[in-house]
């Protein structure tokens, strides 16, 4: 997976997206089938559902533009109860000796899950592909699983880990931005400390071992000429003349160095 912006799956990301499906599904639902008719929707990251749905037959992958999908499950026996369903009644499969759902009701089915994938993915323009799900079982993915029952029927699904990821960019709470300074302020707000060099002499260590107070170190400098101003790595910064101000030794800033 090559983005992983939320640790995958905490109680809140769990959460976010069961929310967000079951909202889908309702949604779905509200549109669809009789108001008796409520689903229940048991979700949970696909590898934990990977047992249930991964070796089963019968998917098929709805694909947005935006590179999201769904994978849809329903054998032969659920599209007929779901047939059922939406048809409110019990004897759908009346047609072909009660072997099979009658035209009609099997193609109102097979509506009714594409509106479901569209629901899903929140996309109009989608391809259907008779294929599983592409990734959602290799460990750690962002993929999510959904069982969803309607009546005796039951329909897997299985997201990609992209439309996971969408939402819980959308669903989660986002830290607020750090916010930054003017460079400029930024920049004066910092302390630098400073050294102003008379000049440099150079001493032996027996002479240094020798000194006492009262003793004079000649430089190789006069201190009457304008002096270095440097940072304390020894950065020179500009030129400066040694003076007083109240009652302080200071330096009078020039020119560069």
């Amino acid at each position: 997976m090559a983005e992983r912006p939320y640790k995958l799956f905490g109680a809140h990301e769990r959460a976010a997206v069961a929310a967000a499906l079951e909202a889908r599904v309702a949604a779905w639902a509200a549109a669809w089938l009789p108001e008796a008719a409520t689903p229940r929707i048991e979700s949970a990251p696909a590898s934990e559902l990977e047992p249930r749905l991964a070796a089963a037959a019968g998917w098929s992958r709805h694909a947005a533009q935006n590179g999201e999908s769904v994978a849809l499950l329903v054998a032969e026996k659920d599209l007929q109860e779901l047939a059922a369903v939406l048809c409110g009644c019990t004897d759908a499969r009346r047609s072909r000796g009660g072997d099979g759902v009658s035209e009609i009701a099997g193609e109102l089915a097979q509506t009714a899950l594409r509106e479901l994938a569209l629901s899903l993915l929140d996309a109009r323009a989608v391809s259907i592909s008779q294929a599983g799900p592409d990734d959602a079982w290799v460990p750690h993915c962002a993929a999510y699983a959904a069982e969803i029952a309607l009546g005796a029927a039951r329909v897997g699904v299985v997201s990609s880990a992209a439309w996971t990821l969408r939402l819980l960019k959308e669903k989660l709470p986002r830290p607020q931005p750090a916010r930054l300074s003017d460079r400029r302020s930024a920049i004066a707000a910092q302390t630098l400390r400073l050294q102003a060099v008379a000049g440099w002499a150079e001493l032996d260590c027996g002479v240094v071992q020798a000194l006492a107070v009262g003793n004079v170190i000649a430089l190789e400098t006069r201190i009457d000429r304008p002096m270095t101003l440097a940072t304390m790595s020894g950065t020179a910064l500009c030129g400066v003349r040694l003076g007083s101000l109240e009652g302080r030794r200071a330096v009078s800033v020039g020119a560069h160095p």
